[in-house]
């Protein structure tokens, strides 16, 4: 069964979140409160095996912060999930650079961060805020044809979901780039 996301939290942020295919020149710029994204809303990817290996997907995400909640810490989760909830490694665990001969392959499942989003002296009461941001995945691998969702939390709650799918090649079926 496919997770629903609460509507009381999506009205408590409301966030406009796109993935787009980075692999070109300059994917992502961002002036002001304006992001141009290069190749985005694909929702298919077709690996022609698997376990696939995906050179890099951009994830651009803006989040609308209500007035009453800026000047707040507020903490940002992503995680990509396969159809079946199971977990996609996001990457592996950098070695400690203090040591020199460590070696740590532990996967990553979910980026975790804050944010906090000011309130300017020149902001109309009650108007929010909006925070756009980009991060690109290298070398997700994807084990199999079937559905996956970036999912986005703050705080505890899920916010929203990301879909995008992948599928085989058709046999007999050439593509152009």
């Amino acid at each position: 069964a496919k997770r629903r996301v609460s509507s009381q939290h999506n009205a408590r942020y409301s966030p406009t979140p796109n993935i787009a295919e980075c692999s070109r020149v300059s994917p992502l710029l961002q002036t002001d409160l304006e992001m141009y994204i290069q190749g985005g809303s694909w929702d298919t990817i077709n690996p022609p095996a698997y376990p696939a290996r995906v050179a890099r997907i951009g994830l651009a995400v803006g989040i609308t912060i209500p007035y009453t909640e800026t000047n707040r810490v507020h903490k940002l989760g992503i995680r990509l999930e396969s159809e079946d909830g199971e977990r996609i490694s996001l990457g592996t665990q950098p070695p400690d650079p203090t040591d020199p001969t460590a070696v740590d392959e532990s996967p990553i499942y979910a980026l975790r961060g804050e944010f906090n989003a000011g309130r300017p002296p020149m902001l109309q009461s009650g108007a929010s805020q909006m925070l756009p941001m980009a991060m690109n995945f290298d070398g997700l691998i994807f084990p199999g044809p079937m559905s996956y969702d970036f999912v986005i939390e703050i705080g505890e709650h899920e916010i929203e979901q990301v879909q995008f799918r992948t599928m085989p090649i058709p046999s007999g079926v050439r593509l152009h780039r």
